[in-house]
């Protein structure tokens, strides 16, 4: 083989492996249902599923396909994935961090899962829910704006 031959061979393994590597694990199907779990079990809340609910056309309409929000130890701990791209942002000032994630299926089908959810917990993850999805409804609007902007060039 030519060192061409290879080169043009690692790229193209790199590729294809690029958006496997990229995915982050999903949510646990398999354990839904309210309650506590154990820590990484992801479970569908429907109890957050019916406090996010209404929101869903704002969401949809936004282009938003999901938000994931993690523990507040990152900078950037807030991932908006739209149609045209994603965005990270911080948490917003006086919110408390709750890991959960939301996604929009459609304006009528929005999920909420969490790990370690506790109906104790209900009013913080409510808190942190309407803290994130305005900024994650400007962040997409951002990135709307970026990937539609007319390119300069001839």
């Amino acid at each position: 083989m030519s060192k061409r031959s290879i080169l043009l061979a690692a790229l193209a393994a790199a590729a294809l492996a690029t958006p496997v590597l990229a995915q982050q694990p999903a949510p646990m199907a398999g354990t839904a249902g309210a309650g506590s779990a154990a820590a990484g079990d992801w479970t569908l809340q429907p109890a957050l599923v019916k406090h996010v609910a209404p929101r869903g056309p704002e969401l949809a309409a936004a282009g938003i396909k999901g938000i994931a929000a993690r523990t507040g130890r990152q900078r950037r701990d807030i991932q908006v994935v739209t149609q045209f791209g994603p965005a990270y942002f911080g948490w917003p000032k006086g919110a408390v961090p709750a890991v959960f994630e939301i996604e929009v299926e459609a304006a009528n089908n929005v999920e909420v899962w969490t790990t370690g959810y506790a109906s104790a917990d209900e009013a913080r993850y409510r808190a942190a829910i309407d803290a994130v999805i305005p900024d994650a409804v400007r962040a997409a609007a951002r990135v709307r704006e970026q990937a539609t902007r007319p390119k300069g060039g001839r």
